[in-house]
């Protein structure tokens, strides 16, 4: 018997949505700290006094579409704005940076177990760009309560 298994066998019927840890955010500036568990599991960063992004990739597959995120935070600082924004650079030439959708804010006002989430998006991963969440703290005085968790990306597979 033989099988013949196509690209339409993994394509997905609806959307799907991936939870990326937040230990997956990177802080390339060595400026925050990883936030961790009484038993140590990491569970993203604790903001430092600092505007310096972190970092995250987005791993899906060629041709996926990306529709929404959600970066999950917890905001216990009244003096910053946050951000989170998802960006594309091109791989192969120059090295372009263009940012993708309007990104989210959160005001400086705004405290406890918030997302900052972009929806209505259609954002195709393409073979000569790779992709990325990029997250900037408030630069608070005291943005040391401030947690960034996870992110959630919904995508459809066509």
């Amino acid at each position: 018997t033989t099988l013949n298994i196509t690209a339409a066998d993994f394509r997905f019927s609806s959307a799907q949505s991936l939870i990326l840890p937040g230990t997956l955010w990177v802080d390339v500036n060595a400026t925050h700290v990883r936030a961790t568990t009484a038993s140590g599991a990491g569970t993203g960063w604790t903001m430092a006094v600092s505007a310096n992004a972190l970092t995250m990739p987005i791993p899906l597959r060629i041709g996926d579409v990306i529709t929404s995120y959600s970066v999950r935070v917890r905001k216990q600082q009244t003096a910053g704005a946050i951000t989170a924004r998802i960006y594309k650079q091109e791989t192969f030439s120059t090295g372009t940076e263009s940012a993708e959708g309007a990104g989210s804010s959160l005001a400086a006002g705004e405290s406890g177990y918030l997302s900052l989430s972009e929806s209505s998006l259609s954002i195709t991963i393409a073979t000569t760009y790779q992709y990325y969440m990029v997250f900037v703290p408030g630069n608070s005085a005291t943005p040391a309560n401030d947690v960034l968790r996870d992110v959630i990306i919904t995508f459809t597979r066509p």
